[in-house]
């Protein structure tokens, strides 16, 4: 019997039609569809078996890199906080930027600075424990995942379904920060530029081809594109947001970034944003 819970942590660009080609080329298969992935790959399991188990010991210094524990949370939180909730951060100021894929985002200087800070100082102290895991070794390895030229992982692809990443992603560490009196500076960033992105246009004026079904429901594409000097009203959104528009800095850093991202543009606004970070202990 499988463990009752696991976690893959391993990024799988979407497959192209060069993807399909290669196969077929060099292996001599004709696969519809590929998976392409990246080197790196951890497997956690909860060891919880109903009648004995195999020996997945010995395969934790194994390329699989498995990891075995009694409580699969804490690196489910560490995976979501750290690796989904940089994605989520940078794809968005990203593309409004003009970067195709996650590798072109990071190679810049500031966006770089930008996701070392909120992993380093907004992400990292609402952790939990995580038996077994070198935090600073986890993150150095997760920008170097996010600068791999060879995945071709792209930002549209990352883009996708930012009203469903929220909450999961991001929201529980503002939340976090904000009850231990801090100011999620970065994630106030990552919020506006989601909330520029969902106007529909990007800085050429240009549509942008939104895919993500639930803000379709909730109507945000449009209450973004009408009220674009107004983040809070996208804030007030409880099934993304909770109660996060109760709090007056926060909603007033997202609105401040929205309106930036109208007046100066993206790269304008990163390099202000990353300028007024906070100083820290």
């Amino acid at each position: 019997m499988i463990s009752f819970l696991n976690l893959v942590d391993r990024i799988t660009p979407a497959t192209t039609d060069a993807d399909r080609e290669y196969v077929r080329s060099h292996c001599g298969i004709a696969d519809g569809w590929p998976v392409i992935t990246e080197p790196f790959i951890q497997w956690v399991i909860e060891d919880t078996f109903c009648n004995g188990r195999p020996p997945l010991e010995l395969l934790s210094s194994s390329s699989y890199n498995v990891l075995l524990t009694e409580h699969v949370e804490a690196y489910e939180c560490m995976k979501m906080r750290l690796l989904n909730a940089s994605h989520t951060g940078m794809c968005y100021i990203g593309y409004l930027m003009g970067y195709t894929y996650i590798h072109e985002i990071m190679l810049d200087k500031q966006i770089e600075i930008y996701i070392e800070q909120l992993m380093n100082n907004e992400v990292t102290p609402t952790l939990p424990p995580v038996p077994g895991i070198d935090l600073e070794k986890y993150k150095r390895t997760l920008v170097e995942r996010f600068s791999n030229p060879h995945i071709k992982d792209t930002a549209l692809r990352v883009c996708m379904d930012g009203a469903s990443k929220f909450p999961k992603f991001l929201v529980p560490t503002i939340v976090e920060q904000l009850k231990r009196g801090n100011h999620p500076h970065f994630c106030a960033l990552a919020v506006g530029a989601w909330i520029r992105y969902l106007g529909g246009f990007d800085e050429q004026n240009k549509p942008i081809t939104l895919q993500d079904a639930l803000a379709d429901e909730l109507k945000l594409s449009e209450l973004a594109a009408n009220t674009k000097p107004s983040a809070k009203q996208v804030l007030h959104v409880q099934q993304v947001f909770g109660v996060l528009a109760e709090n007056q800095q926060f909603a007033e850093a997202v609105e401040q970034v929205v309106q930036l991202l109208y007046k100066v543009g993206s790269k304008e606004t990163l390099q202000q944003w990353v300028n007024q970070a906070p100083s820290t202990k």
